[in-house]
């Protein structure tokens, strides 16, 4: 398990390139920036190539289906959160 300031954890993961095949995120909901955040650990090869993202965010925010390698799953919602799911390396059905 690995808590920090998300800006600060992803720039040392980034250095010490370390991969996950599991994430969840439950940043607060006030300050979320789920789509940056989720794009930089796609982008730089911080999931693993089958690995899988849950994040929790507020039920306000619909996030895309496609964010950067990483594909939408599943979406569900219970009151004013929302937990969705990625996973990279997966092609959006069309």
């Amino acid at each position: 398990m690995y808590r920090n300031d998300a800006n600060r954890a992803l720039k040392a993961l980034i250095k010490r390139e370390i991969a996950f095949s599991l994430i969840f995120l439950d940043p607060p909901y006030a300050k979320q920036n789920i789509v940056n955040e989720m794009g930089i650990m796609f982008d730089h090869q911080l999931v693993t190539d089958t690995g899988v993202i849950v994040c929790e965010h507020t039920s306000s925010i619909e996030l895309p289906e496609q964010i950067g390698v990483g594909t939408k799953l599943r979406s569900e919602t219970y009151g004013e959160t929302t937990i969705t799911i990625f996973q990279k390396g997966k092609e959006v059905e069309s």
